[in-house]
């Protein structure tokens, strides 16, 4: 990217963070809580609304968010299917209603892609594929 080009984008970028601390009211909670699960050479690193946490249970259920705030879950891209399904289960413990939006990201963290998953109640396994139909 040239210079002028890097010195144009500051006044764009100015004015968005102007716009959004403007539109925020004081003492106003965010209707959005953001859990997420990271990955550095240590292992799997566990946080809520940027703040690392060494127990999402016990996290999630002394949270100041209502039980039907939105959730965002990131991911780390060498995060499991079963890790996925265990916070699901830690936020239904700590009350959480709605199902979260995931995202999974890379080591980069450059860019994410929504997992949509589909939520339905449990149902006995099937090697065989007998599923109930889809809505």
């Amino acid at each position: 990217m040239s210079r002028a080009r890097r010195l144009s984008a500051i006044p764009f970028c100015i004015l968005a963070l102007a716009v959004t601390i403007a539109s925020a009211k004081p003492g106003e909670k965010s209707r959005r809580m953001v859990v997420m699960i990271d990955y550095d050479p240590h292992g799997f690193i566990y946080t809520v609304n940027s703040e690392k946490v060494s127990d999402p249970l016990l996290a999630l259920s002394k949270s100041e968010h209502g039980p039907d705030i939105e959730v965002i879950l990131l991911v780390h891209e060498k995060v499991t299917l079963a890790m996925v399904n265990n916070i699901l289960g830690i936020l239904s413990k700590a009350g959480y209603i709605g199902p979260p939006r995931v995202f999974v990201f890379g080591s980069y963290k450059r860019s994410m892609n929504e997992l949509n998953f589909t939520y339905s109640a449990r149902i006995p396994f099937s090697p065989t594929g007998d599923v109930p139909p889809k809505n």
